[in-house]
């Protein structure tokens, strides 16, 4: 009986197999935007950093992806230099480590967006939808500082407000649903006996109603 169990035992072993893929944990990673803005002009840099929710503190190796397509950096920042057009995609990280087990990896970041623009003028505005009620700041950016007499802002493609002198800042205070849509600026400048006239590419704007936290009541009258 002794060396018929111990056949089985073996038996049993030889399909034992180490997974071939690593095991996730439950942390998420999470990507911190370094520099000031995703919207960049080319030639500019970007730096992103990979964050894991670890209370260890464990050693981690860092993947980096752009467009689904992994990237050969494995340090925690990634730093994109000296951009261009072809620069933009959808960046996103993930955490692997070794342990005794094997490799063990996290759930990967949700992606964030880096846009590079290869025009003169762009029109920079908050990276994250707005709420009902709040204010919208914008910027009209220049790739170079021009002495700026005249700046305009579109909505869809139809003008909704114009400035003199050299502020390139927009606000629309208290937004509403109907503010959401496509914007995009026009900015104007005077040099060597000419007028310059140049408007940015579209961006999305995106606002969200407010939706207060839901109260549970209980009836005492119809509670058994």
């Amino acid at each position: 009986m002794d060396a018929i169990t111990s056949l089985l035992i073996l038996s049993s072993l030889t399909h034992l197999t180490v997974p071939a893929t690593p095991t996730a944990t439950f942390y998420r990673a999470s990507i911190e935007v370094v520099s000031k803005s995703l919207r960049i002009f080319s030639g500019e840099n970007v730096q992103l950093r990979c964050v894991i929710p670890d209370i260890y503190l464990y050693t981690w190796k860092y993947l980096w992806f752009k467009d689904s397509m992994q990237l050969p950096e494995t340090e925690e920042t990634l730093r994109i230099s000296n951009t261009h057009v072809k620069s933009s995609g959808k960046f996103s990280c993930q955490g692997k480590r070794e342990t005794a087990i094997g490799f063990i990896q996290t759930r990967p970041s949700l992606p964030v967006e880096v846009s590079v623009d290869g025009g003169w003028v762009m029109l920079q505005t908050p990276p994250h939808p707005l709420v009902v009620g709040e204010t919208l700041n914008m910027e009209c950016r220049l790739r170079k500082k021009f002495p700026i007499h005249e700046t305009i802002l579109y909505k869809n493609g139809v003008e909704v407000m114009r400035q003199n002198g050299s502020s390139l800042l927009f606000q629309v205070e208290n937004v509403d649903l109907e503010d959401e849509g496509m914007y995009s600026c026009r900015a104007s400048w005077d040099m060597e006996m000419r007028t310059y006239s140049v408007m940015s590419a579209a961006t999305p704007v995106e606002v969200l109603e407010f939706l207060s936290q839901p109260v549970l009541e209980i009836d005492a009258e119809n509670d058994q």
